[in-house]
């Protein structure tokens, strides 16, 4: 799981004009909140939370957490990846905190579509990203070269994916 610290200024800042920042900053609590209870009931594998902020907020308490490292998202999720290959034999799958409707069916359809280290599965969002991406072994290369924060991004990671 991919997720901010829930500041108000640092999340949701599109919302911000309609919401107040720190109506932004409540409503994204509140999607952390709903995929806490998602992830907390899903059985099907070890869940780790990939924090950008302040790992002890109140939000993460009582899950395992790790801080994002990186420069850019990119790196970042390359990263996360790398450990989590690292820790055991894959599939392995991250999400964004920005996916409030995710269900524990969307994970397992996620994660059983990726059947061998040559494979994976994504999750699309309606804005040109993703709110998931499996990986069968890693793949740095999905990472790097991506547009972050546009319409462009879900294209470029699967033409990505593709060449690698």
């Amino acid at each position: 799981m991919f997720a901010k610290e829930p500041v108000a200024g640092r999340v949701k800042t599109r919302l911000a004009p309609t919401l107040g920042a720190a109506g932004a900053a409540r409503l994204y609590e509140a999607f952390l909140e709903d995929l806490g209870l998602v992830l907390d009931r899903w059985d099907r594998g070890r869940v780790t939370w990939f924090v950008e902020g302040d790992p002890a907020h109140p939000s993460f308490r009582g899950r395992e957490v790790r801080a994002q490292v990186g420069d850019d998202l990119g790196h970042r999720l390359e990263g996360a990846f790398a450990w989590a290959f690292s820790e055991g034999p894959g599939p392995v799958a991250v999400i964004g905190s920005d996916s409030p409707l995710l269900e524990r069916g969307h994970l397992d359809e996620l994660l059983g579509a990726v059947a061998g280290p040559d494979e994976a599965a994504v999750i699309p969002a309606d804005d040109g990203g993703y709110t998931g991406l499996a990986l069968g072994a890693p793949c740095p290369a999905a990472f790097r070269g991506i547009e972050w924060s546009t319409g462009r991004v879900l294209g470029q990671t699967l033409r990505s994916l593709d060449a690698a």
